[in-house]
């Protein structure tokens, strides 16, 4: 069997992994699972009240739809283009676990970082819902290349706690 130049070789991993400039895109893996029959019921009321602890974040997640970290809702999202210092804008929509009700009113927001001392430029990124459910969230940029993480974060403004309604899911997406 004739072997392909390496040159051949390093092209079809471009084009496999974007690794060679071009756009980037969501990191495909492993489903999510981590809540397997889990599910937390949310008390509207409970957004109201002092907290009663600190965030607790779960693991990062492949794919574009998963569940949250305390098994609240389950989020799938869409993004515009991904190429480094180009606006992104990511279109997420959320449903309740308990009785798959859309999820109105949850002003998501996106925090957007490479690691633990680089975050994403501040572009002020808004976010409108519309249709019911679903939210737009953007402008966000990549100023590097890398594996990023972007965390939602619904109902931030809510007291933390089981049944509150605050809650937050990260998913990796890679920047070429």
């Amino acid at each position: 069997m004739a072997r392909l130049p390496a040159r051949v070789g390093q092209l079809a991993l471009c084009a496999l992994a974007a690794a060679c400039g071009g756009t980037g895109g969501v990191v495909a893996g492993d489903p999510d699972t981590h809540c397997g029959e889990t599910v937390q019921a949310i008390d509207p009321s409970v957004c109201e009240g002092a907290d009663d602890g600190a965030d607790v974040f779960g693991d990062t997640l492949y794919n574009s739809d998963g569940q949250d970290d305390a098994c609240k809702y389950h989020l799938s999202f869409t993004n515009s283009t991904i190429e480094r210092d180009k606006d992104v804008t990511f279109t997420v929509s959320a449903w309740a676990l308990d009785g798959g009700a859309t999820v109105t009113g949850a002003t998501i927001r996106a925090d957007v970082f490479l690691d633990d001392t680089h975050a994403a430029p501040d572009t002020g990124a808004t976010t409108v819902e519309g249709p019911a459910g679903t939210y737009t969230v953007g402008p966000v940029q990549f100023d590097k290349k890398g594996r990023w993480t972007v965390r939602f974060h619904l109902f931030e403004d809510c007291a933390l706690g089981a049944s509150s309604p605050h809650g937050q899911v990260a998913f990796y997406v890679d920047v070429p």
